[in-house]
């Protein structure tokens, strides 16, 4: 589908991003350009000759800058989107590859470095900058309130349910981090520092309101420190399992849930 065909239809390029990658794959795995393809995996295999990383996709790349507005990272949620969108369709056209050979010859062309170096170096770190201040902005309001300890539901027949109203937003705020919506595997180690940057903020409030209580979240604090220190080197999803059990069973009632216990024992089971 052309830009014209969306224009005279009165679709913008976001609107129908996946409707131009699918023509764009119809194009390299049929017709004559499936033919072609066919010839390099088998006829002439072995000479060096790559027709996908030299000709067809520094066309498809070059076509897809011409769509740059579909890389705002000012609409987070359409960035994400046509990102998520932009990467499946690399990843859709590697298979087309004849060989593990020819798949590293199109990963490392100068094509893809700069088409990746573009995306991932400039547009990812404005959307990650934009869902940082969102998502940090929203505990950060929540905690310096003056009506953060009002009880949530003070007629709650729920031995679960949290008391603090600061529990409950950086719990939703940590989940938002790793949401579909928001999540990108090329930012994980932004999104898990802000994960346990949330948590240590959680745990300097609970520190200030509960300082009989200091010694205990004292020794967590220092665990998520240490954490933050390593974090660009290891993923340690145990490590936070354990952290949001010490935390957030401070501003409940009762012990952490039962439904959170069940899935942390479903996953130990497995």
């Amino acid at each position: 589908m052309t830009l014209e065909v969306l224009e005279r239809k009165g679709q913008t390029v976001s609107e129908n991003l996946a409707g131009i990658y699918a023509n764009f794959m119809r194009f390299v795995t049929t017709g004559e350009c499936m033919a072609i393809l066919a010839i390099t995996k088998n006829t002439i295999k072995g000479t060096g000759y790559d027709i996908l990383t030299n000709s067809i996709w520094p066309e498809i790349a070059e076509a897809i800058k011409n769509l740059q507005p579909i890389f705002n990272p000012g609409q987070p949620g359409i960035f994400h989107k046509n990102y998520t969108l932009t990467m499946e369709f690399i990843a859709d056209l590697e298979k087309q590859s004849a060989s593990r050979k020819n798949l590293l010859t199109f990963r490392s062309s100068s094509v893809t470095v700069d088409f990746m170096q573009k995306l991932q170096q400039q547009k990812l770190p404005v959307y990650y900058q934009l869902s940082f201040k969102e998502i940090s902005s929203t505990v950060e309001d929540v905690l310096t309130s003056p009506t953060v300890l009002a009880p949530i539901a003070a007629n709650t027949t729920d031995p679960d349910a949290f008391c603090l109203r600061g529990a409950v937003i950086t719990l939703e705020s940590i989940q938002r981090c790793w949401s579909p919506d928001v999540f990108l595997f090329a930012l994980s180690h932004r999104f898990w520092k802000l994960t346990l940057q949330l948590l240590a903020r959680y745990g300097s409030w609970l520190q200030s309101l509960l300082p009989e209580r200091a010694e205990v979240l004292g020794d967590v604090t220092e665990k998520v420190y240490l954490s933050l220190s390593l974090s660009s080197r290891l993923f340690v999803p145990v490590l936070t399992n354990q952290l949001l059990f010490r935390f957030f069973s401070l501003g409940r009632a009762c012990p952490y849930h039962s439904a959170s216990r069940r899935r942390r024992q479903a996953g130990a089971d497995n």
